[in-house]
């Protein structure tokens, strides 16, 4: 390689080692999640499965209603075909 060129690469290459360094801190970063974002992120969990759990119970409260409606339903069918016959 003449002089020349070596003597114009020697400052790009100066110059790429700044940038690169910054693009792997950004690199390594990206995976990483603020800690305000983290907190936030794990609230966010907590309130979801909170709510998944009262989807649940709220999900057997209706079976049971329904289950009973059932029930009192029967029993109005048996009455009203007991009173007709």
């Amino acid at each position: 390689m003449d002089p020349a060129r070596l003597a114009l690469m020697i400052p790009i290459l100066a110059l790429c080692i700044p940038i690169v360094a910054i693009l792997a801190n950004a690199w390594r970063k990206r995976g990483q999640a603020h800690p305000i974002q983290e907190r936030k992120i794990q609230e966010l969990e907590a309130k979801v499965r909170s709510l998944e759990q009262t989807v649940s119970v709220l999900s057997d409260s209706v079976l049971q209603l329904e289950d009973r409606q059932d029930f009192v339903n029967r029993l109005l069918d048996e009455q009203t075909d007991s009173q007709e016959h």
